[in-house]
């Protein structure tokens, strides 16, 4: 089946501009009671010496809490300044600059956030979250993202997030579940608001779990990562959407003592 039309590119980044990422924040102000407990269990469930990357770091939310539950190092990522912006401010003393500019296939990664080295935590980017990552990383994160990707990018960007987890790494995802388009004009009855124009899709929760656990054996010979904890949560301001959230953790190889 052909992948279904989504708005990406200038205008997807133009959408995400100033007044976007002041509501974004406002929102997730609220929204984190939902997800606190699955943040905890991120952290709690961190290899040691861990760093956690954000792949679409909005306003910050999840790595400003995450950071006052772990030491590990904090990377985020987004495509759009202004959310950057915001998360730096956030984060404040946290966030500091990355000072080199690398070109990748998707996006251009830049710095954005200057700080004192010694205070600096955290590391904010701008870079599109379907682009290739390499590392090693204790946690990576994708909150209500993909359904700006079609089913294939998709597919690929969770194929990639799992490979770059270290051993014992945790993804921890959520995504607007379901088949077929998202009507962001009909959620308020109000078709002139500024979402009426945006293409995007759901993510069938079957298509999901598929993709995290595929076993190393498949194409991309990446691991497999075991579901840890995966709900759903029907969102009525949202016109019954359904949220769904997923924790998955690579397994951990447990080495064999030999006697002699």
């Amino acid at each position: 089946m052909a992948d279904a039309p989504v708005t990406q590119g200038a205008a997807l980044e133009a959408f995400y501009g100033a007044a976007t990422a002041e509501q974004y924040a406002e929102m997730m102000d609220a929204e984190m009671a939902k997800v606190v407990a699955d943040l905890d269990l991120v952290a709690s469930l961190l290899p040691a010496d861990a760093t956690i990357l954000d792949t679409c770091v909005g306003s910050g939310h999840y790595l400003a809490h995450l950071a006052t539950k772990t030491p590990a190092t904090l990377e985020g990522s987004d495509i759009s300044d202004a959310m950057l912006a915001t998360a730096r401010a956030r984060l404040g003393a946290k966030a500091r600059c990355f000072c080199r500019s690398v070109r990748s296939i998707l996006g251009i990664l830049h710095t954005i956030a200057p700080s004192t080295p010694e205070q600096a935590q955290a590391t904010l980017r701008r870079a599109d979250m379907l682009r290739p990552i390499d590392g090693n990383y204790g946690a990576i994160l994708n909150n209500f993202a993909l359904h700006h990707a079609t089913r294939d990018d998709a597919r690929r960007a969770v194929r990639g997030w799992a490979r770059a987890l270290a051993e014992g790494g945790v993804l921890y995802v959520s995504v607007w579940e379901g088949d077929g388009a998202i009507d962001f004009s009909g959620h308020d009855g109000d078709t002139t608001n500024p979402m009426a124009g945006m293409r995007a899709v759901l993510l069938p929760e079957a298509d999901l779990v598929a993709w995290l656990t595929e076993s190393e054996n498949d194409d991309d010979g990446s691991p497999g990562l075991e579901i840890v904890r995966r709900r759903r949560v029907v969102e009525e301001e949202m016109g019954g959407m359904v949220a769904l959230y997923v924790v998955a953790q690579r397994p951990r190889v447990m080495s064999t003592a030999t006697t002699t």
